[in-house]
């Protein structure tokens, strides 16, 4: 993977090469017009989805496809996170899917932007299974891909991106403000739950 290596008062240096981190400067991040937001030590998915059976192939595991429409979901809440505007989705880079999914497993779909483009954002989501209905509950590696999203019109024609604010896609109920009202009361007239 490519990665640019930003230092204080210097130059950009392209390298092929693992991140690096030098004493003096800026980490390196993979080929993004902006610095991507800091990871949290806890990497939450995208989408969580525990798995029916209406969900099923002839051979008793889920379909692929439905696998890929969650994929594709998840890409999409991810880009939406970073891009205040109408996506659609371009290009699905090869799916190769290494365990199956069976009935009962947790999918968690876990995204990261990659690439900001001018009209374009690109996602990595990987895939994971917790298999509860095992012996022991593991979790397994199902597959990964990568998504491009291209920003469009109210014609249907690519657009440069808008970058999101720092919009919280968390209630403020949850976030633990008080002053706000719940998500959950409409009607100002009403009584708050007790």
């Amino acid at each position: 993977m490519d990665f640019i290596i930003a230092r204080e008062g210097g130059p950009i240096l392209e390298l092929d090469s693992i991140l690096l981190t030098f004493r003096r400067g800026r980490v390196g991040y993979p080929l993004l017009r902006e610095e991507p937001e800091p990871m949290n030590e806890q990497l939450q998915p995208v989408i969580r989805v525990s798995m029916m059976p209406r969900d099923t192939n002839a051979h008793g595991t889920i379909f692929g496809g439905v696998i890929l429409s969650y994929i594709d979901q998840a890409g999409a809440v991810e880009a939406y996170r970073h891009v205040n505007q109408k996506l659609v989705t371009v290009a699905i880079k090869e799916v190769v899917f290494h365990e199956p999914v069976q009935v009962g497993d947790l999918v968690s779909l876990f995204g990261r932007v990659t690439r900001f483009g001018r009209t374009s954002i690109t996602v990595a989501v990987d895939v994971y299974a917790h298999r509860l209905m095992s012996e022991s509950a593991v979790d397994v590696k199902v597959t990964e891909a990568e998504l491009t999203y291209v920003a469009i019109d109210g014609n249907g024609q690519p657009t440069p991106l808008k970058r999101a604010g720092s919009q919280s896609l968390i209630p403020a109920a949850l976030r633990g403000k008080t002053d706000e009202a719940s998500p959950l009361q409409t009607d100002p007239n009403s009584e708050p739950n007790r």
